[in-house]
C-alpha cells in the first residue's frame, strides 16, 4: 500500500502544481480585460481539468488509506495521470 501512496503523492504534487499554474494563467488572462476572454475552453484547460484530477486523487488517497482497499486501482490511476501530464501540457504551448 505504501507504493500506491507514493505514486499518488507524486501525481498529486504534479497535478497540484499544474492547477496552481493554471490559476495563475487564468488570472493573467482575466486581467487583460479583453472581450470574450477568458472563454470556457481556457477555464476548462486551466482550472476544471487539473482541479478534477486533484480532487479524484485526494478522494482516492483518502479512501484507500481509510478502507485499506483499492491500492492497485489508486496506483494505476495515479500512474496514468502522470503519463497524461505531457500531452495535456501541449495545450499551454498552442498544440503540436
Amino acid at each position: 500500500m505504501t507504493l500506491a501512496n507514493i505514486i499518488a503523492g507524486i501525481a498529486l504534487t504534479v497535478w497540484g502544481l499544474m492547477l496552481f499554474g493554471g490559476v495563475t494563467a487564468y488570472r493573467s488572462v482575466l486581467g487583460q480585460n479583453v472581450a470574450g476572454y477568458p472563454n470556457w475552453g481556457q477555464f476548462h484547460l486551466f482550472l476544471s481539468f487539473p482541479g478534477s484530477i486533484v480532487a479524484i486523487l485526494l478522494v482516492g488517497l483518502a479512501l484507500v488509506n481509510w478502507k485499506q482497499r483499492g491500492a492497485i486501482l489508486l496506483a494505476v490511476f495515479s500512474g496514468g495521470s502522470l503519463l497524461f501530464v505531457l500531452p495535456w501540457m501541449t495545450g499551454f504551448t498552442g498544440g503540436v
